[in-house]
């Protein structure tokens, strides 16, 4: 998992106007509405580019935990987790390269990736953590990330013995 993409996706998150774990935490009830975002499946390519380089695309799991179930109505509930929506969809799709402008100094990312917005699912109820009595209004976001990598056969293997 790139440091790179994540934190990008993190920036990224945080323009929602949501809070943004960069981690995964055991509690999240005081820190909703929350972005978890969590690595799903990644597929190697070797044949795309030549014998040298490798193309890797990762899908990632993007959770935005939007409010215990026990806080407000679950008309305000939805209608904050349908807003969140918009912004997400206004944030993500259109950023092909997860292209980020710092909002403090104005200054655009130079690093690029060939990224697609795969939708939402929700909202929904969810627990957190998985299997606990925590419940909350949930929206699962899927970002599908690619980049290109050279492959290093000169890499350390002495872990190996």
């Amino acid at each position: 998992m790139s440091e790179t993409v994540l934190q990008r996706l993190f920036n990224l998150q945080a323009l929602t106007g949501a809070n943004v774990a960069q981690n995964v935490p055991e509690s999240i009830t005081d820190r909703c509405p929350l972005w978890v975002t969590f690595e799903q499946q990644a597929d190697e390519d070797y044949a795309r580019h030549g014998q040298e380089i490798v193309e890797e695309t990762t899908t990632y799991l993007m959770a935005l935990y939007v409010a215990p179930l026990t806080d407000g109505t679950a008309d305000g509930r939805y209608r904050l987790a349908r807003e969140y929506i918009q912004r997400t969809r206004a944030i993500f799709a259109p950023r092909r390269g997860l292209e980020y402008r710092d909002p403090a100094t104005g200054t655009l990312s130079d690093v690029t990736f060939d990224a697609t917005f795969l939708g939402y699912q929700g909202p929904t109820v969810a627990a957190y953590p998985q299997g606990s009595e925590n419940y909350f209004l949930t929206v699962y976001f899927r970002q599908q990330v690619g980049q290109v990598h050279l492959l290093d056969y000169n890499f350390d293997t002495s872990f190996l013995d």
